[in-house]
């Protein structure tokens, strides 16, 4: 899996997949915008609706080529090992204000 970080790789029908989250949704390169070299024209594999894709957010984002099916699931794996993660890392947060708190109201008792 190659992230996108020149134009000049992409040729009529490349295969491209975009990462939103978990989520992954599948393109087809088109062509450059006919009147602005700032963009270029996707397709979305599922419904077919056309994209103009600000070339600058394409680059070295979340956009990929040359993808295989375990390196996306792979990506996707580690996208919810890092939400499992931070989900965790809330969960202890929570524990140590409830801690302070109990602390707090035990001093003000005593």
């Amino acid at each position: 899996m190659k992230q996108i970080t020149d134009v000049s790789e992409l040729k009529p029908g490349t295969q491209i997949i975009k990462f939103c989250g978990d989520r992954v949704t599948f393109w087809e390169y088109l062509c450059p915008h006919p009147r602005n070299r700032e963009y270029v024209l996707l397709l979305e594999s599922m419904s077919q609706d056309a994209l103009k894709q600000y070339i600058p957010d394409l680059l070295g984002s979340e956009w990929y080529i040359d993808y295989t099916f375990e390196e996306i699931y792979e990506k996707q794996k580690e996208w919810h090992f890092r939400q499992v993660e931070r989900l965790n890392d809330r969960i202890k947060d929570e524990q140590s204000k409830k801690t302070k708190e109990n602390s707090c109201k035990a001093d003000q008792e005593g």
